[in-house]
């Protein structure tokens, strides 16, 4: 079987993606294909990319293929067209479409399908129409385990990981970092993560406001992103859209308390004032930040439901293989 991914990045598809390494499992062969390779500055957007995969895959001959984000869908269609019989999932990472060619191409990836797979519930109730919900089925997006860090003590520290893309609302994150900085001015605030159109602007705006203390440190391996973390108290973040949004999930393995906006999967494992403060208004958000700030056991007590909410949640990897084998068995 082969999984059709757009590039290698750091976002939540390729972090999953690369958690099942190349390799045979139970029986059956698994391996990952890239559309570009960023590293020889291909474009994902070159015609090329798209005749190379497809004659990979018409070499290979993988019995069922996965497709991840429309510029896969596109491969998947058209390799379905050279093998009819091949099994096909059709993998949706969002609630939301991105534009109509978006939509096109996972409606008609998705008609091909043998099993539609979705990042959380509310992706697939956004995304997949009514009379295929039969063959849909949320895959766990819960990469690994992570093991938390005690914070007996919060700080007015804040990070983010991801990518730095106006989906994630940076923009409304610093204006509500600076609201919090009127009260601690020595507050910090890191977005690490490589820029995807946006940070020309959120630079521009941290002048014109005059906000202090943000940071921007590039991109970081996995390991260095949690090291750094363990830093902070506050994982900030107020996507417009979202998923299942996995770096908040890996936030809240840490036992960092997410600040988040009530977008996606979110509202169904974050819960405002059990595990996480949801960002409903800034001025709201910001009032209880500043109260479990000042109330150190809430903040552990917060922190402490963040870490077991995904304790005994199942693991990307594991969901992914067992619902290969039952495409493959049916």
């Amino acid at each position: 079987m082969a999984h059709l991914v757009p590039y290698d990045a750091v976002g939540g598809v390729e972090v999953a993606a690369k958690s099942i390494a190349d390799g045979t499992y139970d029986g059956f062969s698994f391996s990952r294909l890239y559309l570009a390779d960023k590293q020889r500055n291909e474009s994902e957007n070159q015609p090329g990319v798209y005749f190379r995969a497809l004659g990979r895959l018409l070499r290979l001959k993988p019995d069922l293929v996965i497709a991840s984000l429309w510029r896969c869908c596109a491969v998947l269609v058209f390799y379905k067209l050279f093998r009819p019989r091949v099994r096909a999932v059709t993998f949706l990472h969002s609630a939301c479409t991105v534009h109509w060619l978006d939509f096109i191409l996972n409606y008609f990836s998705m008609c091909l399908s043998s099993e539609i797979w979705a990042d959380s519930l509310s992706t697939l109730n956004a995304r997949v129409p009514g009379r295929w919900h039969r063959k849909a089925r949320v895959i766990s997006f819960l990469v690994d385990r992570v093991s938390p860090v005690q914070r007996m003590t919060p700080k007015p520290r804040f990070v983010f990981w991801g990518r730095i893309h106006s989906m994630k609302g940076l923009g409304r994150a610093l204006t509500v970092f600076h609201e919090f900085q009127e009260f601690f001015p020595d507050a910090s605030f890191s977005i690490i993560g490589p820029d995807d159109g946006e940070l020309a602007f959120l630079r521009k705006l941290i002048v014109e406001t005059g906000i202090q203390n943000v940071e921007f440190p590039g991109c970081m391996d996995r390991e260095d992103i949690f090291a750094f973390a363990n830093n902070g108290s506050f994982y900030l973040q107020t996507s417009v859209d979202e998923g299942m949004a996995m770096s908040v999930v890996e936030a809240m393995q840490l036992g960092l308390v997410p600040v988040v906006t009530p977008v996606g999967e979110i509202p169904r494992y974050c819960q405002d004032g059990h595990n996480a403060v949801l960002v409903h208004d800034d001025e709201s958000a910001v009032r209880s930040v500043l109260r479990l700030l000042d109330d150190p056991e809430e903040y552990q007590r917060l922190s402490r439901n963040a870490v077991q909410t995904w304790q005994d949640k199942p693991l990307y990897r594991d969901d992914v293989l067992e619902a290969c084998r039952h495409v493959l068995a049916v």
